[in-house]
């Protein structure tokens, strides 16, 4: 398959090429510039690497506008905040059909391939529409602070997150906040994949410094986690264990301005080099639209660093293409020779046109009017 007539962000610095790529077997074969004939016209669109949505809740979408004036303890703390009891209360047909509509929204806004954390490892595995996606185990139960403080185990959670983690792609667990020292080193030990909340909000981290002794972020760090959900919210010290275990972070602005909770300190993770993705998480909350995460994080970075170039679009972009891709060893999220034909059309209409910057002009202007197509491995799946 030769694609032709294209404006290609090429590599890791998204350098714009006019002309074609070539797909064998799902897999990008060659590059080149200049005007070929082949089997699909791209009709002059920006290609770019299908979008990755590095954290998202989509069963939560059935709770949409559900959720009032609240904490975020009383939202979604397990085992009994308000998302918990809806997701407990809602059929499962009705989840299905609420998890489905939610991953075609987001292939509508190119987005091909997202991290889920699932309170229902067996709802995440039903349909087709989980295929480009990696599941973790969100377990709907905790311990009591109490049971925390006095380090108390509990073998029926490990059991638990045992069972429905192998049916996943590992575990996500909402919090070291809901866990003792002894259950977390229990479930370090079922060597299944981790990844994990931590650090969302101020209240959940000096819960956790007047209990444990620690903050949420050096007792997550302790589980050898994949990446770091949040760290929007960080202490004295958090940051450097975070870089000496060379973790990656996955923020999720939007959500955690809705939330009122602050703005996790991207910048700062760039400079010091961990690996950084975007994230929409709660789709009760937040639209899982990766352009508004994008153009919201890069102007809401110059507003609290008070400079016009704060970030580059680039870095922006990289959030949800090769970052993403990076963090968990998927063969896709930049268009080189070898990756996967996992690819993103954008047509520039008239809320981008003229394009005197195409990467800019994808992170600031860019919507889902603009996805003309989105491919797996060289297949046509929306558009």
């Amino acid at each position: 398959m030769i694609i032709y007539n294209a404006q290609i962000l090429y590599g890791s610095n998204f350098d714009l090429i006019k002309g074609y790529i070539k797909i064998e077997d799902g897999i990008i074969t060659e590059i080149g510039k200049g005007d070929i004939k082949g089997d699909l016209d791209a009709e002059n669109s920006i290609i770019v690497p299908a979008l990755i949505n590095a954290h998202v809740h989509i069963l939560d979408s059935a709770a949409k506008e559900k959720i009032g004036s609240m904490s975020l303890d009383e939202m979604v703390r397990p085992p009994d905040g308000l998302k918990q009891q809806i997701l407990k209360k809602t059929p499962f047909t009705e989840l299905l059909k609420s998890a489905t509509e939610v991953v075609n929204e987001m292939l509508s806004n190119g987005i091909l391939s997202f991290f889920e954390f699932s309170n229902n490892p067996d709802i995440s595995k039903q349909a087709d529409i989980y295929k480009k996606a990696k599941i973790y185990y969100e377990p709907p139960i905790a311990q009591t602070d109490l049971e925390i403080e006095k380090n108390e185990f509990n073998q029926k959670i490990i059991d638990s997150v045992y069972e429905n983690g192998r049916k996943c792609d590992g575990v996500g667990l909402s919090g070291v906040g809901e866990f003792s020292e002894s259950v977390l080193k229990e479930i370090e030990k079922l060597n299944l994949p981790q990844v994990i909340h931590a650090g969302e909000h101020v209240i959940s981290q000096d819960r956790s410094l007047k209990i444990t002794g620690k903050t949420e972020i050096e007792r997550a760090v302790q589980l050898k986690p994949e990446f770091i959900v949040h760290a929007t919210n960080l202490f004295e010290g958090d940051i450097e264990h975070i870089v000496k275990n060379k973790i990656p972070v996955v923020c999720c602005p939007r959500c955690n301005c809705i939330l009122g909770v602050g703005f996790p300190p991207m910048k700062e993770f760039l400079e010091r080099d961990v690996p950084v993705a975007l994230g929409t998480d709660n789709v009760m909350l937040n639209s899982p639209d990766l352009f508004r995460e994008m153009e919201f994080t890069l102007k809401i970075m110059n507003v609290i660093h008070k400079r016009v170039d704060a970030i580059h679009p680039n870095e922006i972009l990289k959030m949800v293409t090769l970052n993403p891709a990076k963090i968990l060893n998927l063969n896709s999220g930049v268009i080189q020779v070898g990756k996967d034909a996992d690819l993103l059309f954008i047509r520039p209409l008239r809320n981008m046109n003229p394009v005197n910057n195409a990467v800019s002009s994808i992170v600031n202007r860019a919507d889902a009017r603009n996805v003309w197509k989105v491919l797996n491995k060289g297949n046509v799946v929306y558009g």
